[in-house]
């Protein structure tokens, strides 16, 4: 059957929050140290004032061997991130010894770990130089 044909509907489920979504109870190995949120556990954002542009949405498998959960089922928040765009709110300034910039979240990602951004990124001593020279 053709998708656009009239008579296809769309099929939309909606579950009620709780403990353990998946159907199995799993225990899911997550990466412990993930890295592709910039702005989230201390991940560079580079020069960049926003995290990302707002036409990217960085989506990436948290789980490092999926084939060993071939099939089950999972909601789509246990296998991937979405990742909250950030926003750099200050120019670098100095805390206990450290250059830092404070952050806001512009737009929330999922799971609850990668909700919102850290409240300040550490950024390189030469961005706090560079500001004192222009002073």
């Amino acid at each position: 059957m053709h998708q656009n044909e009239p008579t296809c509907v769309d099929r939309h489920e909606q579950i009620k929050c709780h403990e353990h979504i998946s159907q199995e109870n799993l225990q899911i190995e997550t990466y412990s140290n993930f890295t592709a949120c910039a702005g989230v556990n201390q991940i560079s954002m580079g020069n960049r004032f926003i995290s990302a542009p707002r036409s990217i949405e960085i989506k990436q498998s948290q789980i490092p061997k999926i084939s060993q959960y071939m099939l089950k089922t999972f909601h789509s928040s246990e296998l991937f991130v979405k990742c909250p765009k950030c926003k750099k709110t200050t120019v670098p300034f100095r805390w206990a010894e450290k250059c830092m910039v404070k952050l806001s979240t512009i737009e929330y990602g999922w799971p609850s770990k990668m909700y919102e951004c850290d409240n300040m990124l550490e950024v390189p001593d030469s961005e706090c130089d560079k500001l004192k020279k222009d002073l």
